[in-house]
């Protein structure tokens, strides 16, 4: 059943490490660049980081597809162990830059389509997604799960006639939620705790929700406390500072309608669930979720990012980036891809073959992704987080091949694209493989160029 109450926090997991996608601005050696990065799986774009590579923001942007009368569908593939509903594939737009199209369609006879097509944006912090969709009597919802500053509990969340904001603000700065008569309550829970309910910090205050006895005769409590301590903060800027991120998100032609609720809340479990738009929130915090209306079938929509906490700023950012044509958007983003692979040498051994030559590129231009931009040398393993939770229990493989550091290969089709259709079998080479075969290249590069080493915590 839904919960209205902040006080349960639903369990939050990172998304999946299958990734059919990975892009950002190849602008590694300007003095000013995007700061945006993201990775595509199944029907959704995952992980859209700032202000680095290592600071995850969003978990999940996808779409929602509704008939007002009971039906609903969402393009993200979360849950493998039910049939799906919805066809999706994921398939490169272009062989020389990190540039993907994402396609869905039902299963069933009911008759719409939805493309979609991603680009980080050369001149402003921003991811600009453009969206096409064809289906006489349904609506397409635009929804976004943001963890800001990769904290999912603590972001405050508006939706507005201009679009929908959302902040990270840690316990500290802010209380978590609000009572219905406007105090904060900051919020934790301790599950299955052994023995009484005792606290043994004399600055949090405790209150017992629930005892049990389990078999053995040992108690068992559900408890939560009020805590005022300053939590640690993980990710801090070169001057040790905190990152708290804002996120911005706008349309171009607007949005018919938007809502925020925090997540497994009764407005998100309705319109997810059964396409109900009935009920709206404003306003929302904890772990939360940001829905919007497409206005028209043809829609752009940007996500905007800023330091500081700042969602006005970020969803200035997001609506300066829908100012600019998508296509010169994507002109720029192109280029800034084959500027790079202009200075990369090809080995004889794949100059020769198409198929290679697509593969290799596509490797070498994954591992440029993964560097830094401030750090020559510094990178990430991979863009993803394989040693996470995984989001919800499979029962049966998924036809993409995964590697053991996360990351679906990103493999070429026939015709020199590289391509991951979701619903078709496939056995593409492994990550590993496909960086072996990069490595070639790096060796070599300038040093300014230099992929950085696997692992490597900078960034």
């Amino acid at each position: 059943m839904p919960s209205n109450d902040p006080r349960v926090e639903p369990t939050t997991h990172w998304t999946v490490g299958e990734k059919y996608g990975f892009g950002t601005v190849c602008d590694h050696e300007s003095t000013d660049p995007s700061r945006v990065w993201y990775t595509l799986t199944e029907g959704a774009v995952t992980e859209v980081r700032f202000p680095r590579i290592d600071v995850m923001n969003v978990r999940t942007v996808d779409f929602l597809v509704t008939d007002g009368d009971g039906y609903a569908v969402r393009t993200f593939r979360e849950r493998r162990d039910r049939e799906a509903a919805v066809d999706r594939t994921t398939t490169a737009a272009s062989d020389d830059a990190l540039l993907f199209r994402q396609t869905a369609e039902p299963t069933d006879d009911r008759d719409w389509e939805l493309t979609v097509d991603h680009v980080a944006h050369p001149e402003a912090d921003a991811l600009v997604v453009d969206i096409e969709f064809e289906g006489d009597g349904y609506d397409c919802y635009v929804v976004v799960d943001p963890v800001l500053s990769c904290h999912a509990n603590h972001d405050i969340a508006r939706a507005t006639g201009d679009g929908l904001l959302a902040r990270h603000e840690p316990p500290a700065a802010s209380s978590a939620f609000e009572s219905d008569d406007g105090d904060g309550v900051n919020v934790g829970l301790d599950i299955a705790r052994e023995g009484p309910a005792t606290n043994a910090e004399a600055d949090v205050e405790t209150t017992v929700l629930e005892r049990s006895t389990a078999e053995d005769g040992r108690q068992y409590s559900l408890v939560a406390h009020h805590d005022e301590g300053e939590p640690e903060r993980v990710f801090r800027d070169d001057d040790g500072r905190p990152i708290d991120v804002g996120l911005g998100v706008a349309s171009a032609d607007g949005f018919d309608w938007t809502t925020v609720d925090h997540r497994e809340g009764s407005v998100e479990t309705a319109l997810l669930g059964e396409g109900d738009a009935s009920q709206r929130r404003e306003r929302a915090a904890g772990n939360v979720v940001m829905a919007g209306r497409l206005a028209s079938g043809d829609a752009t929509v940007a996500l905007g990012f800023a330091e500081g906490a700042d969602d006005e700023a970020a969803l200035a950012t997001a609506q300066r980036a829908l100012e600019t044509p998508v296509e010169d958007i994507r002109t720029a983003y192109v280029d800034s891809w084959r500027s790079y692979l202009d200075g990369v040498a090809v080995p004889d051994s794949v100059a020769d073959d198409d198929d290679l030559l697509a593969q290799y590129r596509t490797a070498v231009m994954v591992m440029k992704a993964a560097d830094s931009k401030r750090y020559p040398g510094a990178g990430i393993a991979s863009p993803s987080v394989p040693w996470g939770t995984p989001s919800k229990p499979t029962s049966r493989p998924t036809t993409a091949t995964t590697t053991s550091g996360g990351v679906t290969s990103i493999t070429p089709s026939r015709g020199s694209r590289p391509s991951v259709t979701s619903r078709a079998p496939s056995t593409p080479p492994s990550t590993s493989t496909l960086a072996s075969s990069a490595r070639t290249a790096s060796s070599r590069r300038t040093p300014s160029s230099t992929a950085g080493p696997a692992g490597a915590a900078s960034s």
